[in-house]
């Protein structure tokens, strides 16, 4: 009996379903998946469980070929344990492009009020706070405005000199789809704050050409480093 429970399907199958238990455990999945396909993990881990008790009563030889083949299953456990509660921060936007306004299919609802606390705006006209996702869907409404937006900093834009961005990643199903939405404001060169800290700046903003593109651009007038609101907070699902 102890031989079959120590093969190699056996446990590769258990450290699939303990890895994905792990996932589930406060909701580390969103570190990669959109919250609506949740229950994904939860469906994996207990077939990954319910196989692997399965294969712990059968007597399968422990072959060269499964040993292979199972290093190569075990691969993404190693990834996934490895990348922790990382999000995608200034090494992913290097490679990908800040999604472009796409003036024609906005809307132009009333701008939403800010939710701040009185103790978070340094003066008593400061402009209200907007998420990044509702500046990029309703920019007919902040077109111009004074806004105050929270988002991830990155000190340099690649091919863009002198400018700096703000930033999050919308999440359509995981973050192998992640399309960084932001804004571009003077580059930051002489600040303490560095890229992939959490930051709220303060100014108006408007539209400037990009490579031929619409692109968010604020006249900046205050930044600030700020704590993280949460773990996956550079991640946009909605």
């Amino acid at each position: 009996m102890v031989s079959k429970l120590i093969s190699l399907p056996f446990w590769i199958l258990t450290v699939w379903g303990l890895t994905l238990g792990w996932l589930s455990y406060d909701n580390q999945y969103q570190m990669f998946l959109a919250p609506k396909f949740g229950f994904l993990i939860y469906i994996s881990m207990a077939l990954s469980l319910i196989f692997a008790l399965g294969i712990a009563r059968l007597n399968i030889r422990n072959r060269i070929d499964n040993s292979i083949k199972g290093m190569i299953l075990l691969l993404p456990v190693l990834f996934i344990l490895s990348a922790g509660e990382q999000t995608l921060g200034n090494f992913a936007l290097s490679k990908r492009t800040i999604k472009p306004v796409q003036t024609d299919l906005v809307q132009s609802p009333p701008p939403v009020i800010s939710t701040a606390q009185p103790s978070e705006s340094p003066t008593t006209n400061a402009p209200p706070l907007v998420s990044i996702s509702k500046l990029m869907r309703n920019w007919n409404a902040y077109d111009g405005k004074r806004v105050t937006v929270d988002g991830v900093f990155s000190k340099t834009v690649v091919d863009q000199e002198g400018l700096s961005a703000v930033f999050r990643y919308f999440i359509t199903c995981c973050a192998a789809d992640a399309v960084p939405v932001g804004i571009f404001i003077p580059q930051q060169a002489n600040t303490k704050i560095k890229s992939d800290d959490w930051v709220r700046v303060m100014g108006k903003v408007h539209i400037a050409k990009m490579d031929e593109y619409d692109v968010i651009s604020m006249e900046l007038e205050t930044i600030e480093k700020r704590e993280k609101p949460s773990k996956n907070a550079a991640y946009i699902f909605d």
